[in-house]
């Protein structure tokens, strides 16, 4: 699976696209006020959400790793509590 490349005068930048991503994500928002939060129309919105999702789904099998021995676990665990703060977290959710 391949994502599409964006065109070079392409209006919303990739900055914007996965902004909107972001926002609609990690927040309990709708599609329609992530775009109007970021300033563009919810159709396009819908579009450039769909285009990181996509582009995360083919990046991920190459992009990331599951520890497998038990030292790798607890370097894992503890380097992302150091990090970020948050406890216990070793792997990440699927995208869909």
């Amino acid at each position: 699976m391949r994502h599409e490349r964006i065109h070079h005068n392409a209006k919303i930048g990739n900055h914007k696209r996965v902004a909107v991503s972001l926002v609609y994500l990690s927040t309990s928002s709708t599609i329609d006020s992530a775009a109007s939060l970021l300033g563009m129309s919810k159709s396009n919105a819908v579009m450039y959400i769909n285009q990181v999702l996509k582009a995360l789904q083919c990046s991920v099998r190459h992009m990331t790793y599951m520890p497998h021995t038990e030292a790798e676990i607890i370097f894992v665990r503890t380097g992302f509590e150091r990090i970020a703060g948050f406890p216990d977290v070793v792997g990440l959710p699927m995208v869909p």
